[in-house]
């Protein structure tokens, strides 16, 4: 399975989740019921709405409205598209989170972890997943987007770097290789 979380990305508002209404109520103050009796980090004040500024149109047998977009289109009949997921997190940490392990607070195991646990994997000597950094700067979640939580540490993702040491802990600084083998042979790995 490959799973793409892609931070920093377009958001689903400008991509495939055509909001009508929110698009009319552009630049005017949130309403009360959305705001009341809530505190918000990073917010003073009523914020105003904030529809796409992108030009939607219906493409696919599934007729999916999608914003322009040179080639997303393409693959929509080819697409599964899930709307019905809601979340009140709107920070990027707790909702990245609650997106990869269910919970907006760390120390839950996280998707991959539960999937190789529940499926295991038919590597012997391999990770059960990889975790690709391609920006080199780490989910806003930190190491709990690919943690284990409360499962055993072989369950957790492994990191892979697209810059300098590929894979964190692979080769300890400091430690020579004939001292590492020492110590793993000693462990009886």
């Amino acid at each position: 399975m490959i799973y793409l979380h892609l931070t920093g990305s377009p958001p689903h508002l400008d991509l495939y989740d055509y909001k009508p209404t929110l698009v009319k109520l552009d630049g005017q103050p949130a309403p009360d019921e959305f705001i009341k009796g809530k505190r918000f980090a990073f917010t003073t004040g009523t914020p105003s709405l904030l529809g796409t500024r992108r030009e939607f149109a219906q493409y696919a047998k599934g007729r999916l409205a999608f914003g322009r977009d040179p080639h997303l289109h393409e693959v929509a009949d080819e697409m599964c598209v899930i709307k019905s997921m809601t979340t009140d997190q709107f920070n990027h940490a707790p909702a990245e989170l609650l997106l990869l392990t269910g919970s907006p607070r760390a120390g839950r195991p996280s998707m991959g972890s539960w999937a190789t646990y529940g499926l295991g994997s038919e590597n012997e000597n391999l990770p059960g997943f990889v975790v690709l950094i391609s920006s080199g700067v780490k989910p806003n979640g930190g190491n709990s987007s690919f943690g284990s939580g409360f499962l055993p540490s072989i369950y957790q993702g492994v990191q892979c770097r697209s810059k300098g040491i590929r894979f964190i802990r692979l080769d300890p600084p400091g430690m020579a290789r004939e001292v590492r083998r020492d110590t793993l042979d000693a462990l009886a790995i």
